[in-house]
């Protein structure tokens, strides 16, 4: 019961924070082939400006939909907005591009974590 009230509230609050601060981009924008377009000079991913200054902890989940059900998993990196979106936006394209199955689709979302400095952020990922 503790571990549902803690995934609900994680949820509301990722919810929250995603809705306010947050990006993110599903499989269907890549589905037709076309790859993202990353300037590292320019910072941009597919046109948008992202900061590239300021390394930061940042949450990010993927959600996938296949067949009907569906999974997400929760990833921790540390570095700027624009290496994070970066490389979330290629995830999406790679997703998109072995998707063999028809109506699968994934997206991701993303917090800043600002509670956790380089090497405690990375240590969230080894955790089960």
């Amino acid at each position: 019961m503790k571990k549902f009230l803690y995934l609900a509230i994680m949820a509301l609050t990722v919810g929250f924070f995603a809705s306010c601060s947050a990006g993110g981009n599903g499989s269907e924008y890549y589905k037709d082939g076309k790859e993202p377009q990353i300037d590292a000079d320019k910072a941009t991913v597919n046109g948008k400006k992202y900061d590239n200054q300021k390394e930061k902890c940042w949450c990010w989940t993927m959600k996938a939909t296949v067949v009907g059900v569906t999974s997400s998993t929760e990833e921790y990196l540390w570095g700027t907005e624009f290496d994070l979106v970066a490389a979330c936006e290629t995830a999406m394209y790679a997703f998109a591009q072995t998707n063999v199955v028809v109506n699968a689709k994934a997206s991701y979302t993303y917090i800043n974590a600002p509670y956790f400095d380089s090497e405690s952020c990375l240590e969230n990922n080894d955790k089960d």
